[in-house]
């Protein structure tokens, strides 16, 4: 080791590259080909670099707009990396199994920047299509009623954000709860550069987090409230944030099952690739369709979600859950042999017993938001 140092650190002053960001697979495979392997690539390379292009440029377009127009609202959203309950510096914690919390975090384009934390813990919820698009849909009903036009931007995680459940909501949202928003659209940024202003509110986040112990979602919260204020803002621009309990979610699962009768087909016949949708849209005059493309730029095509039938009454929401999510036994085990040995203070123990359990549940690691290189559609 002591000779690795010296060649390695001192005479020749290698060192490990740390990337600033998430790294775009197709990306770092073209930069480092070689000659003949980039002419293979050429191409598909030069189509993800317009993609990549086309989707920042709307955004920023989009950002203009709502910077200038008060009726037009656009804001980009993402799920947090799993935040863990408790947390803290004490060595018996770090090999301890953690209850996980969530955090979608939601940024208004235009200043001065409304930003929104929608939190919850993995009893109350998990981290699918349904808890987004609930999240989503408390946020569109909370908008000021000056608001005709909503544009949301996301990456392209199918299990999360592009995906049948989401869109129904918007659908639902339009035709059902809505009675001044028109349009509202759905957009997409090119797979491996989803970089997005909801993503700094994650960095503030784990920042102030340094130094701090969390026990509970309420120490999360002041945390999230923190962000910010730590910044130089004002009290009124601290993140608004809003904690979820299981009766909030809504099961929007079940009425994709009940609204959406054709996903496959578009208005003129052609097979709707889901993958590789870029933008939707849908509008309250338009009582069936709903717009999609491919590209961000040029005319949409169109679904009629009601297939040959007639379009019916929209139903009334259910709830996702009807009790608590259990934790495993194993998990609950950790975490009481965390308050025995009064790793957890004494005053959180209550809450740390009454958390629900069952044999059934697995654990499993903590899985990252999946772009669309390996993403998948949720039925």
């Amino acid at each position: 080791m002591t000779t690795y140092k010296r060649i390695f650190c001192q005479e020749y002053n290698f060192s490990f590259f740390k990337p600033r960001k998430a790294q775009c697979p197709l990306c770092v495979r073209y930069d480092g080909a070689t000659t003949e392997q980039k002419g293979t690539l050429q191409s598909t390379y030069e189509e993800h670099k317009q993609r990549e292009a086309d989707a920042n440029n709307s955004k920023m377009c989009n950002k203009k707009r709502a910077s200038a127009d008060s009726s037009f609202v656009t804001v980009t959203f993402d799920l947090q990396s799993v935040l863990q309950i408790p947390w803290s510096d004490v060595p018996p914690m770090y090999y301890s199994r953690k209850l996980c919390g969530y955090n979608l975090t939601i940024c208004e384009g235009a200043p001065p920047n409304n930003a929104y934390c929608f939190t919850w813990t993995e009893v109350n919820g998990a981290r699918g299509s349904l808890e987004i698009g609930t999240c989503l849909y408390l946020y569109l009903k909370a908008l000021p009623e000056h608001v005709k036009e909503v544009s949301l931007f996301s990456d392209t995680c199918g299990g999360q954000n592009r995906n049948q459940n989401v869109l129904i909501m918007i659908y639902y949202f339009i035709h059902h709860e809505s009675s001044n928003i028109a349009v509202i659209g759905q957009k997409f940024l090119e797979s491996g550069h989803s970089m997005m202003e909801c993503n700094s509110m994650h960095s503030a986040i784990e920042k102030q987090k340094r130094n701090l112990s969390v026990y509970t979602m309420n120490d999360w919260i002041n945390i999230f409230k923190m962000s910010r204020t730590k910044r130089g803002k004002k009290k009124n621009d601290q993140y608004k944030v809003k904690e979820l309990k299981f009766p909030d979610f809504i099961d929007f699962k079940k009425l994709s099952q009940d609204i959406l009768k054709n996903r496959t087909r578009n208005t003129l016949g052609d097979r709707v690739n889901w993958l590789k949708v870029k933008r939707f849209r849908i509008e309250k005059a338009s009582q069936s369709l709903v717009k999609y493309s491919y590209t961000h730029s040029g005319d949409y095509l169109d679904i009629n979600i009601h297939g040959k039938g007639r379009p019916s009454k929209l139903p009334l929401l259910k709830k996702a859950y009807s009790a608590m999510l259990p934790i495993s036994e194993k998990k609950y085990n950790d975490l009481q042999k965390l308050c025995t040995n009064e790793v957890i203070p004494i005053e959180y123990h209550a809450w740390y017993s009454s958390l629900p359990t069952s044999t059934s549940v697995r654990d499993k690691k903590p899985e990252p938001s999946i772009d669309s290189g390996s993403e998948t559609e949720e039925d």
